[in-house]
């Protein structure tokens, strides 16, 4: 994460998940945010830019891990 934030790529938002991460590491390792899945992942990023967000999972988590 400190390579990516230090790139070009500095204000990209970087999002990770899957079965094998959960938020509490999305949270640890500095990622804005987690998503479950790739059907999550795509709530998540259309919240990151701003957009609707309806229908937003249980495990939907920005900026740290879900409440």
């Amino acid at each position: 994460m400190a390579a990516l934030r230090r790139s070009d790529l500095g204000g990209a938002r970087i999002i990770v998940g899957g079965a094998p991460i959960n938020a509490e590491f999305a949270e640890r390792i500095g990622a804005d945010a987690y998503a479950g899945d790739a059907g999550a992942a795509v709530v998540v990023a259309r919240a990151l830019l701003g957009l609707d967000v309806a229908g937003a999972p249980a495990e939907f988590a920005i900026g740290g891990a879900a409440s």
